[in-house]
């Protein structure tokens, strides 16, 4: 999933300073960032932007074209942009990350990924069997995916629980009661949330101490 943060304020407030800041800390701590400038009349700026406004009207441009002021220029300029709305939908699809990490574990739409797949020239060979492999999973739900770190002895834990399950093993030593293997199969499974965040969160911190560690050098 991504997420965003829009900054608007009135000229001189600092907005260019805070995206400034705000992407290097971010990028401090491991997060992907991708700056994107909406501001036509903004054609100073100190960082590099993943999409800029500038490559489709520039204020300057429009103002010396329509003979229109700062704010008249600046009207038509979003007029402009919400027009050619395709232009900035182009320029950000890119930066979106296509899948979460609990798309992958819990196998969620799988027409989706087969989607993707195909896009890659590298897998034209396999689209059938891709295609007939994701009928059959999603029709019979015969797979489910979860995350590991074989370094991390929680995680590696967190995995047999799931094993257990998966192979009969909880059932080992229970009486033979429909009741009671019914309660232990469809009961809940606590550690759902370990499967993807906490390891997220694990290589994260890892990645901050990486940083950090470089920085200091």
């Amino acid at each position: 999933m991504v997420f965003g943060q829009v900054v608007i304020g009135p000229p001189g407030s600092g907005k260019t300073t805070y995206c400034n800041g705000m992407s290097q800390f971010l990028n401090l701590i491991g997060r992907k960032v991708a700056v994107v400038n909406l501001d036509p009349a903004n054609d100073a700026l100190p960082y590099e932007c993943a999409v800029n406004i500038e490559d489709l009207v520039k204020l300057e441009d429009v103002m010396a074209e329509h003979s229109l002021g700062p704010n008249g220029g600046l009207v038509y300029c979003m007029d402009y942009l919400e027009k050619n709305i395709d232009w900035l939908e182009s320029k950000l699809k890119p930066l979106i990350k296509a899948f979460n990490l609990d798309f992958y574990t819990d196998v969620q739409d799988l027409s989706y990924l087969q989607h993707h797949l195909d896009q890659d020239p590298r897998s034209a060979k396999y689209r059938k069997l891709t295609k007939e492999l994701c009928e059959v999973i999603e029709s019979y739900g015969l797979v489910n995916f979860t995350t590991l770190d074989i370094q991390d002895k929680e995680s590696v834990g967190n995995l047999v629980k799931l094993i257990d399950k998966s192979n009969g093993y909880i059932f080992a030593g229970i009486e033979e009661s429909a009741v009671e293997f019914s309660k232990i199969a469809v009961g809940p499974v606590d550690w759902d949330y370990y499967r993807v965040a906490a390891v997220q969160e694990k290589y994260m911190k890892d990645d901050e101490d990486l940083d950090l560690g470089n920085n200091k050098d």
